[in-house]
């Protein structure tokens, strides 16, 4: 009897631990596959900020406050002005949190003050406005001299970088991320200061 014992005794313990043997593999996997959606979801923030940061317009517009009517009418000015104010952005992930094809990003996002470098241009425009070095230059000159103005003022030590956090959330469909979150949270993260200027001047345009 003591053998049979332990000969059923001994089947016993090796279908514990086949069992115990699948249900790690299971949990692995599960915990594998999360980590997959974490790196795939991770990678699409990467890009859609390489886009922006590269001045694609209508892909800052996809996520933000900003669109067609608050910006300029000639695309190439206003793309020329995006790249400009996107070349100091940068982000980090500060947390992930993967489910099943869907992950809550919370980044910490930092780019220089654009509504600063926007309020000391316009203090420039008062001085440059009594200036006569500008009555003789054409409408293509001026501009142009507005823009290495403006420029100049943005890429100065004067126009502060700020530091936001925001938390965004990716939820995959049909093979494809699409990101969702706060919009003005999202504008005011990649454009400090940004809407505050779109909306005094909205302000003034009425």
């Amino acid at each position: 009897m003591l053998k049979v014992g332990g000969k059923y005794m001994k089947k016993f313990l090796i279908v514990i631990i086949i069992v115990i043997a699948v249900a790690l593999v299971g949990v692995g996997g599960y915990f594998g596959y999360l980590q997959l959606v974490k790196n795939s979801a991770l990678q699409s923030i990467d890009e859609r900020f390489t886009n922006i940061k590269e001045g694609n317009i209508s892909e800052l517009e996809k996520y933000t406050s900003i669109d067609e009517s608050t910006s300029s009418s000639d695309k190439e000015e206003e793309e020329w002005l995006m790249k400009l104010m996107l070349k100091n952005l940068n982000y980090e992930v500060v947390s992930a949190k993967p489910k099943f094809n869907e992950c809550e990003v919370e980044l910490k996002v930092t780019n220089k003050n654009v509504g600063s470098a926007f309020e000391k241009m316009f203090s420039k425009l008062l001085t440059l406005s009594f200036s006569t070095d500008l009555e003789d230059m054409s409408e293509s000159q001026l501009n142009d001299k507005l823009n290495e103005e403006f420029e100049k003022i943005y890429d100065s030590d004067d126009v502060k970088t700020e530091t936001n956090n925001i938390t965004v959330t990716l939820k995959r469909e049909d093979g494809t991320w699409n990101l969702s979150g706060d919009k003005d949270e999202i504008t005011n993260a990649l454009l400090p200061g940004y809407s505050d200027i779109s909306s005094e001047l909205n302000n003034i345009s009425e």
